[in-house]
């Protein structure tokens, strides 16, 4: 199936080299389930010196972590339809409007603490991708929703209609695009507004069943988070003089700690990647002249900074509930986690202080834009500090093959 007829991203470029019309999800996906497997191949052994890990590791990152962020996301993306509803049933008043964009920009936030964690239960499904697939290279998603509007197709809003739509007018950057773009914010009459209200709050309903659907592949009365927290958790070394108990016919896909360890490095090692290739690298260009704000992502609404600093404190939150301090010793070590933790920070408050500045001139003004070049260098010296600092330390790696290279996406027109 083609491309556009997938309805997924027309096109990742870097270098004018790679190619795909795979979405950011899905690329990170599969790069990630096959970087586990080869890491699992290689048997990686922790040295003498390494740092000891704890054995509940996992359990740590599900219960401290992504159990709550997930149920969080369902919760605000509950809110959002409920508010978009009873705004759109009330005639879409534009003095109730603040509702809706305030439940918009507060599951934005929901979203970017969620995102990064491609790994476990939910990435065997499309719940992702569905909530948001990005980039948009050839703006397919303005054409689609743009034409369903203007001929207020049934279809679209049918029940059930949704689900054979191309995943990328599915998610919130379509949502976005309906509640935010020019083409409609600013005449809401003019292109059957009552159709499009409708389609928007049919949108909002499947980003609330997509995230209820990760939420539930993490529940502890799940068996798939049986199976994975087991997994996450080896079992300890017998005691001695005891033989350990014969291996399991289920290759587990964590065998030790340092597994465990590897994984959560690594899911927030390229996360973070992600972030300075893909969503920052694009929309600031090599300078002010050279950059692109439609390459952002959700910079309809406004909500850039503030998405990507909700995402650069999930990967700091999420870091943190593995609660590593305490395992690193005395000495160098112990200051590992401090570093990211604090390079966390100011890659925080340095995207929340331009979140009320418009893109546009957040990305041109000299003093604006130093903001987002300081939270790309903080991602990045987190991420360095992670591969080469944090998983040698534990006696994991949180590197091996190369991160598909996004460092450019098509710069082609997006739509309004």
């Amino acid at each position: 199936m083609a491309c556009r007829e997938a309805g997924l991203a027309d096109a990742f470029v870097s270098s004018g080299v790679f190619v795909t019309c795979t979405s950011l999800a899905t690329l990170l996906r599969r790069w990630l389930s096959s970087l586990t497997m080869a890491c699992m191949a290689s048997a990686v052994v922790a040295p003498a010196a390494a740092a000891p890990l704890p054995l509940d590791l996992g359990q740590r990152l599900t219960t401290g972590y992504i159990q709550p962020a997930a149920a969080a996301l369902r919760e605000r993306s509950g809110l959002l339809h409920a508010e978009l509803q009873r705004w759109c049933e009330a005639g879409a008043p534009a003095d109730a409007r603040s509702g809706v964009e305030g439940s918009f920009h507060a599951t934005l936030a929901a979203w970017g603490r969620v995102e990064f964690l491609t790994i476990g239960p939910p990435a065997r499904n499309t719940s992702f991708e569905r909530i948001s697939s990005w980039p948009d290279a050839g703006g397919t998603m303005p054409r689609l929703l743009g034409a369903a509007v203007a001929a207020a197709d049934p279809a679209w809003i049918a029940p059930g209609g949704l689900k054979g739509k191309p995943l990328v007018a599915q998610g919130l950057p379509a949502l976005e695009y309906l509640l935010f773009s020019v083409d409609f914010s600013h005449n809401r009459d003019a292109v059957n507004g009552a159709y499009r209200c409708t389609l928007a709050t049919v949108i909002a309903d499947n980003v609330h069943t997509e995230a209820g659907e990760i939420e539930r592949a993490w529940l502890p009365q799940g068996a798939q988070l049986r199976d994975f927290a087991r997994d996450m958790t080896p079992p300890p070394p017998p005691p001695p003089g005891r033989r350990a108990p014969p291996p399991s016919r289920v290759q587990p896909a964590y065998r030790t700690p340092q597994d465990v360890a590897g994984e959560m490095l690594r899911t927030l090692a390229t996360g973070l990647h992600i972030m300075t290739e893909a969503k920052l690298a694009p929309m600031m260009g090599t300078d002010a002249d050279d950059a692109r704000p439609e390459l952002g992502p959700f910079w309809r609404s406004g909500a850039t900074a503030a998405y990507l600093a909700a995402s650069v404190r999930g990967m700091g939150d999420f870091m943190a509930a593995a609660r590593l301090v305490a395992s690193e010793g005395t000495g160098e070590g112990r200051g590992l986690s401090a570093a990211f933790f604090e390079d966390a920070k100011r890659a925080e408050t340095n995207l929340l202080d331009v979140a009320g500045v418009p893109l546009p001139r957040a990305l041109s003004a000299q003093g604006d834009r130093q903001h987002f070049e300081a939270a790309n260098a903080m991602a990045e010296r987190m991420r360095l500090t992670l591969v080469e600092r944090i998983a040698p330390a534990f006696g994991t790696t949180a590197a091996g093959p190369s991160v598909p290279k996004v460092n450019s996406v098509a710069k082609t027109k997006q739509g309004s």
